[in-house]
């Protein structure tokens, strides 16, 4: 069910302004989130409103609408005076360009999810709010960036605000409330005064050595963060907190920094960049630690006698980071890299798990605890998960897809259906139930509006568990919602049985459930039985995989390994010790005595095998098989 976004105002009422401007309506545009400088001009339309370069004044004094965003540059002021000011957009000053929000003034920026419409400052750039209030009704961002200042005084945020300070930048906030997470790095200086509820993040990049105890997070009488603070070197931005509530400290870690923390209640967030592979394993949220190293290869990081109270991770530049049995805050796979998590939970905050610029984040076997995402040509994929929102509407209204960006969604339980916007895609596969000879389950996609992908068709099979003979029950152009796949009269019984739906896209593009069930019935039984074992390890892998096949007693029999694709056609055949041509299949010595070669075989997939869900099938000689599943994600 496609769900209405956009709640415009339907009345424009008339701007004092000198000169006067007529303000427009305009389809919903995102500006890109950005850590450098992009010119205004190459991301201008004309629906959008200029304030300068020259001497050029808005003053709103009556409650006011702006459908699209708002350039603030060069001599240009705006200034919101005891009046509302909705803006359906973002907010970009640069070239000092101010902006002002005073005397029980009102700004209310109309967003759906994160980041949707940011606040950028550049070049000098002011803002200052005074008796006023700011309010997004999503998790609002503001990117301070070249010698901007942005001060608040006697400023209400009723929603949860991200600041990101760079450069030489300056945030002054004086008696705020809900002043949410705040990215200090760079040169930057912050002073917080009778604030409330703050997540200040101190990065430590590269050369940055920090052996720390962070104050109780309740009351903060004074705390200042800087290189003269014992036991922290090579910072370059200065915080300072005084009289503040409810501050909970983080450390942002990159490459090449020292960081270890002491006798503390704190946040960790982890930057992952370039092209590294790591492993992280059982870290996890409102943990006690009395001394953990987390097993990083550039950095190193530590907890002593050290609570954690929350966790977020972020992989950039086509790094590769599994995850297992981890529950965490927040994660971000962007920029090409790939998140993989398996038997992983999420706490609620507010991007748990989100995929964007061409970025992967492969999520199974878990539970989500807040709206997932995918966002600028990146993928979401989600397999046998849970999403149901803890805190909904924190960050945005629904798990959604957009711009020309995929959510892939496999035996997965919603609270909220995904929705796909723009030019994205939502393809929903789930096996729900066995009632009587009727498999209940959903096959649909949904598309953005302006989309030209349509649902083509879904297959639905059956197999034996140690076989990978697929048998079709049925398939059908229609697309079914929660309702009957199709019917079908076992010929087993007392078994457990695999049963396949896969989906397709007029575009080719395919998504595959797969699920167990045993079925008690009165027909023929399996007569084969899996006595033996087959792991695959790493799985999933993006180079090679070893598999190893236990045969236990049975180790001298003759094996014969296939892999299969989910459509049953064989990707790599392997029999009597010679592997196959175009793919490398590596079996180990089976006839030395060391059991560490028995039964060992290394699969490095060519160019030829694209990502996905594989069969691995081994047989013996006297026709035993076992089957398990791997998955390779290029």
């Amino acid at each position: 069910m496609k769900h209405l976004f956009y709640l415009f105002f339907s009345i424009i009422l008339l701007v004092s302004a000198v000169p006067c401007r007529q303000l427009s309506y305009r389809s919903s545009y995102l500006l890109p989130e950005i850590e450098q400088h992009i010119s205004i001009e190459d991301i201008m339309t004309t629906a959008d409103l200029l304030i300068g370069p020259s001497a050029e004044t808005l003053l709103v004094t009556s409650n006011e609408t702006q459908i699209g965003n708002l350039f603030v540059i060069g001599d240009g002021v705006v200034i919101v005076d005891g009046a509302e000011y909705s803006l359906h957009g973002s907010l970009w000053q640069e070239g000092n360009g101010t902006v002002i929000i005073r005397n029980g003034a009102y700004l209310h920026v109309m967003q759906e999810y994160l980041s949707q419409y940011p606040h950028f400052m550049h070049d000098n750039s002011l803002f200052h709010a005074e008796d006023a209030i700011i309010y997004a009704n999503s998790v609002y961002r503001t990117f301070l960036y070249d010698s901007s200042t942005y001060i608040a005084r006697r400023t209400d945020f009723p929603f949860w605000n991200f600041r990101e300070c760079f450069d030489m930048s300056t945030l002054i906030l004086e008696d705020a409330n809900m002043v949410g997470d705040l990215l200090i790095r760079d040169s930057c200086t912050v002073s917080m005064t009778r604030c409330d509820t703050i997540l200040p993040w101190f990065c430590a990049t590269d050369g940055v050595v920090m052996d720390i105890e962070f104050p109780d997070y309740n009351f903060i009488e004074h705390f200042e963060f800087n290189s003269f603070l014992t036991g922290v070197s090579g910072v370059k931005y200065s915080a300072v907190f005084d009289s503040c509530n409810i501050l909970t400290s983080g450390v942002d870690v990159f490459p090449g920094c020292d960081v270890t923390v002491r006798n503390s209640i704190f946040d960790l967030a982890v930057r992952i960049p370039d092209s590294d592979t790591l492993h992280l394993s059982n870290i996890s949220n409102q943990t006690y630690y009395p001394y953990l190293s987390i097993p990083f290869s550039d950095r190193i990081v530590r907890l002593v006698n050290t609570y954690l109270q929350l966790w977020c991770v972020y992989t950039f530049d086509n790094a590769v980071l599994y995850m297992d049995s981890c529950y965490w805050g927040e994660s971000h796979a962007k920029d090409n890299s790939t998140i993989i998590a398996d038997a992983c939970s999420t706490n609620g905050f507010p991007s748990s798990v989100t995929s964007t610029e061409d970025g992967r984040f492969e999520f199974k076997n878990g539970k989500v605890l807040a709206f997932v995402s995918s966002w600028n040509n990146a993928t979401t994929y989600l397999e046998n998960v849970w999403i149901t929102p803890c805190r909904p509407g924190i960050a945005q209204i629904t798990n959604i897809a957009h711009q020309s960006s995929k959510m892939l969604c496999s035996n997965c339980e919603f609270d909220t259906l995904p929705y796909a916007m723009d030019t994205a895609l939502v393809m929903f596969a789930a096996i729900d139930t066995i009632e009587g000879f009727h498999i209940i389950g959903d096959a649909w996609l949904d598309v953005g509006p302006f989309s030209d992908i349509e649902f083509s068709y879904y297959s639905l099979y059956w197999s034996e568990m140690c076989s990978i003979d697929w048998h079709l029950i049925s398939d059908s152009t229609e697309q079914i919602f929660n309702d009957t796949l199709g019917t079908c009269e076992w010929t087993i019984h007392d078994e457990d049985f695999l049963v396949r739906l896969v989906i397709f896209t007029t575009e080719g593009e395919s998504l595959s459930a797969i699920d167990t069930f045993f079925y008690s019935g009165t027909d023929i039984p399996i007569e084969r039985q899996c006595t033996y074992s087959l792991e695959i390890s790493p799985n999933p892998f993006n180079s090679s995989c070893m598999i190893t096949v236990d045969v236990g007693s049975i180790h001298e029999s003759p094996l014969q390994v296939e892999i299969y694709d989910l459509r049953g056609n064989v990707v790599m055949p392997y029999s009597d010790g010679k592997p196959s041509s175009f793919v490398p299949l590596i079996k180990g010595n089976r006839g030395d005595a060391s059991a560490s070669t028995q039964g060992i075989y290394i699969w490095a997939p060519d160019e030829s095998i694209s990502s996905g869900i594989y069969l691995v099938r081994a047989t013996t000689e006297d026709e035993r098989t076992v089957t398990t599943r791997v998955v390779y994600v290029r």
